[in-house]
């Protein structure tokens, strides 16, 4: 369990796993939209680790010099767009391969959202909307 996400909300949790992630080669700018400090503890949770996981694997595997994570919230709607300039994945890649994917689809399904990946020679581009009702 993040520290920060209990002691301080999402929003600064999010801030700080972007900061984690920033290195001297990558830059990544985290823009925070109108999130609701009141949304569910485990809907907070869930969101971070869909963060978390995007970028690690950003990191990772994408060669990325620039990272953009964007979050907000309209009402029960909450949107990540997530966009890199690396240098793409295959999306038809064996499931070993792709167990982060396989996990982010879970978490996304879990509050009943929608994840869209746009991946090419000149970066990755995922947009995930959830519903911040669907659990408790």
């Amino acid at each position: 369990m993040p520290e920060s996400l209990l002691k301080f909300g999402l929003e600064t949790a999010l801030k700080d796993l972007s900061e984690f992630y920033t290195r001297k080669d990558l830059h990544i700018d985290f823009q925070p939209i109108d999130i609701n400090t009141n949304l569910p503890l485990a809907v907070q949770i869930n969101i971070f680790r869909i963060v978390q996981e995007i970028l690690a694997n950003a990191v990772k595997h994408s060669e990325a010099e620039n990272i953009l994570l964007q979050c907000s919230q309209s009402e029960e709607v909450f949107l990540i767009t997530i966009e890199d300039d690396g240098k793409g994945f295959s999306q038809d890649s064996s499931p070993t391969k792709s167990m982060g994917l396989h996990n982010l689809k879970t978490r996304v399904d879990y509050l009943k959202g929608k994840m869209e990946i746009n991946s090419d020679d000149e970066g990755t581009a995922i947009n995930i909307e959830l519903n911040t009702h669907a659990i408790s």
